[in-house]
């Protein structure tokens, strides 16, 4: 087996292994006439370096972390042809690509799942959980109807729609920055063509909130929400009353688990929420990423020791010192640790998953607790912070 980068002209190879991996339908030809790979794509041929196995698509994006973008490894295109399925293919791409991660800059990786199990095996664990939340449209009824929202119909509204979303991701761990690749997947400028509907939100003349939603009598189903304010939600929530007359219900995907729409409504009665696993995070730097977390105030020193099978870097022990509101991390190779994590509930820790202390700990795996004292400093000390990726990739 040879693990190795595709060339550019090798997109139809791609699409080969996709089309026998997921059933697709691909003219060949044409793609290996016309098709070019625009992402970084790693795959496992047959000894003669040309025949492919299987392969891994990586997504070069920017997602934010505590207020940076930082450079993310987004992970879609997984397939091996199945005739030659449980032969490692997909394991060596993906070390070819962790081993690659500074050439590019990569501090965090993200990808969807179609099995969490399998994904555990290369350090990834589920980040960024929400709700498809149902409710009826009387229960609505407490918001002031709102007329003040612009459709969105030209491209250069796209810019608006940029600008809230900045605004609305500001605090949400996970969200990609919307370059020009992402930000035509935020909303329809055809909404005649595809029925989907992008209407924008101003306040003071700046774009302060946008949804998108499709009308399936008797249900609206809201694609996308994104709002800077309070009074901006409630008008979103205002403007989707205009259609009490015809919907009896409205439907609204990927909502964070922490999300203010669950504080705003007032009646809960005929309110259904399923809970959605959506993608899966692992760290590929971990020291980066500790450097670039808004800490709580630190009492004592303590440390952290994390096992990562795949990424040599990351097995190191991190020692945290706190005094006068500042935070010192240092690494090591070897010693005496308060915790051991292993890189999975890192990750979790890292991203802010969760509020951890040492009660949960003890449902997680991976975890190694030496010294009681310094593992309840390491958990109070990272934030709890809302995470969310709405793009698909």
């Amino acid at each position: 087996m040879i693990i190795r980068e595709l060339r550019e002209e090798e997109a139809y190879k791609c699409a080969m292994a996709n089309a026998l991996a997921f059933h697709f339908h691909s003219d060949i030809e044409k793609i290996k006439a016309e098709g070019r790979i625009k992402n970084f794509v790693v795959g496992a041929f047959e000894d003669d370096g040309e025949t492919l196995m299987g392969k891994v698509e990586v997504n070069r994006f920017k997602s934010n972390f505590y207020g940076d973008y930082v450079e993310a490894m987004c992970v879609g295109g997984v397939a091996t042809r199945p005739e030659c399925r449980r032969a490692g293919c997909i394991r060596r791409c993906f070390q070819y690509i962790f081993d690659a991660a500074d050439r590019f800059s990569w501090e965090i990786s993200y990808l969807y799942p179609f099995s969490y199990a399998y994904y555990r095996k290369f350090g990834y664990e589920r980040m960024t959980d929400s709700y498809d939340v149902t409710v009826r449209m009387h229960s609505l009824a407490h918001f002031e109807r709102s007329m003040d929202f612009v459709l969105m119909e030209r491209e250069e509204q796209r810019q608006d729609v940029k600008a809230a979303y900045l605004r609305f991701a500001a605090d949400i761990n996970g969200m990609l920055y919307p370059d020009d690749r992402l930000l035509l997947s935020h909303g329809s400028c055809e909404p005649y063509l595809t029925g989907k509907n992008t209407y924008i939100g101003y306040e003071k003349g700046e774009p302060s909130c946008y949804l998108t939603f499709e009308c399936r009598l008797p249900e609206i189903e809201v694609h996308e929400l994104a709002y800077t304010s309070p009074s901006s939600l409630r008008a979103m929530l205002g403007f989707l009353r205009t259609y009490d007359a015809q919907a009896d219900t409205v439907k609204f995907h990927r909502i964070a688990l922490d999300s203010p729409l669950l504080y705003v409504l007032r009646e809960f009665a005929d309110v259904r929420a399923e809970l959605i696993p959506n993608t899966m995070c692992r760290a590929v730097d971990v020291l980066k990423l500790l450097q670039r977390v808004p800490f709580k105030e630190i009492q004592g020193d303590f440390s952290v020791s994390v096992v990562d099978p795949h990424i040599r870097r990351n097995n190191r022990i991190f020692d945290f010192s706190g005094a006068d509101g500042k935070v010192s991390i240092s690494a090591r190779d070897t010693g005496l640790y308060d915790v051991r994590l292993n890189i999975q509930t890192m990750t979790q820790l890292l991203h802010g998953f969760d509020d951890f202390d040492l009660k949960k700990a003890a449902y997680l795996d991976g975890v190694e607790i030496c010294d009681p004292i310094g593992a309840e400093r390491l958990f109070k000390a990272f934030p709890r912070r809302s995470s969310m990726l709405i793009e698909h990739f």
